[in-house]
C-alpha cells in the first residue's frame, strides 16, 4: 500500500458513491428469498412482475385440382409472437420484449 500511495499521491480507499449506491439498493430491495445466496452476505429478492404476451399465429391451406388426377395444395403458417420479459427490479421498466417471427410456406404436389 505504501508503494501505491508513493506512486499516486493518494491512499486507495472505498468509493463513497459506490457505498451509497449499495446502501440504497439494500434499503429499496431487502432480501426475501432464502433459497439462493449464502444467507450471510447474499440472498435473493423475489417479486411479482407482469410479462405481457401476444400470440399471433395464422395458418392457411389452399387446395387446387389441376386435373382429375392431379392436385396441388399450399399450406402456410405465419407466427408473430410477442413475449415480454420481467424487469430486473420492481420499479424498473419492462425489458424489451422478445419477438418471434416464423414463416413457413411449402408447396407440395398432391398424389
Amino acid at each position: 500500500m505504501a508503494a501505491y500511495t508513493a506512486a499516486n499521491g493518494v491512499t486507495p480507499g472505498v468509493s463513497a458513491s459506490a457505498v451509497a449506491l449499495l446502501q440504497d439498493a439494500a434499503r429499496r430491495y431487502p432480501s426475501n428469498d432464502t433459497t439462493i445466496g449464502d444467507l450471510t452476505n447474499t440472498a435473493g429478492y423475489r417479486f411479482n412482475a407482469r410479462t405481457p404476451t401476444k400470440d399471433n399465429v395464422y395458418i392457411a391451406k389452399f387446395d387446387f385440382n389441376l386435373t382429375d388426377r392431379q392436385t396441388l395444395f399450399l399450406r402456410g403458417t405465419y407466427q408473430d409472437d410477442l413475449v415480454g420479459q420481467a424487469p430486473q427490479f420492481p420499479d424498473s421498466p419492462l425489458r424489451r420484449p422478445g419477438i418471434t417471427r416464423k414463416e413457413l410456406l411449402p408447396v407440395i404436389p398432391g398424389p
